[in-house]
């Protein structure tokens, strides 16, 4: 994965626009009041100009973050983000318990081998007042469920780094690619996080740019039910007293 990561990396000026993104502004938007010592982490970060955008939202420069490319740590320490080369299958994060009043993990958590090892280290990193949002595609999305009645793939299930097959809208050449590892719904991914000491758990979908133009009024419309959106944005926060430590120790 670290192979097709080195050059794969997020770079915001490709995607600063898709819906998933300004859908995360929002909810980040209004969780604090303004403060400029509020610290946040964005796990995955690229180039770090997506961690800016949520400092400007949150009236902060504290900005941290990881990523597994070499490259976007290089890129995101010069666009002033704190930022460590971290595989956060192998490694904890470098950071004290309890340390950020934001964490930000946009979708990373699909294309890891161990979610369980990422999601103990999100809920240790975050302070006990503080959020966690977790972004990811939706395995279940609307028209996926759709495909698969008529015997097509899943929108995000790919059985081939090089090609996507299988898929409704035709087979396409894509150049390398890691795949989804772990595909979630939202159901799924709240269950998950409950065992792993996560609460209040806020669900939000939003569209996929990648759709033809014709199906977009659609997906607008069904998106706003978050079981059938493409993109799921999950905002939650950790128990103060949780039974999930003995998981945690087992892993």
């Amino acid at each position: 994965m670290k192979a097709v990561y080195e050059n794969g990396y997020a770079k915001m000026k490709r995607i600063k626009n898709h819906p998933r993104l300004m859908k995360t502004l929002n909810v980040a938007r209004g969780l604090f009041k303004p403060n400029d010592k509020l610290k946040v982490l964005d796990i995955g970060c690229g180039d770090g100009l997506f961690a800016i955008e949520l400092g400007k939202v949150l009236h902060t420069k504290s900005l941290y973050g990881t990523d597994i490319s070499n490259k976007a740590v290089t890129l995101s320490n010069k666009n002033n983000v704190e930022t460590y080369l971290i595989d956060t299958d192998k490694n904890k994060l470098p950071f004290k318990s309890g340390y950020f009043d934001l964490v930000f993990c946009g979708s990373v958590i699909e294309i890891v081998d161990n979610p369980d090892k990422l999601l103990i280290e999100l809920n240790r990193v975050v302070k006990k007042k503080g959020y966690v949002i977790v972004t990811f595609p939706n395995h279940s999305a609307w028209l996926s469920r759709i495909a698969v009645l008529f015997g097509y793939l899943p929108f995000y299930y790919r059985l081939s780094t090089k090609f996507e097959l299988g898929k409704m809208f035709g087979t396409t050449q894509k150049g390398n690619s890691s795949g989804f590892i772990r595909l979630f719904n939202s159901n799924s991914f709240k269950i998950l996080a409950q065992k792993y000491g996560f609460e209040n758990i806020k669900i939000t979908g939003s569209q996929e740019n990648a759709l033809p133009r014709f199906l977009k009024p659609l997906d607008t419309i069904l998106s706003k039910r978050p079981s059938l959106a493409f993109q799921v944005i999950v905002l939650m926060t950790k128990k103060n007293k949780s039974n999930y430590e003995n998981t945690i120790q087992s892993m």
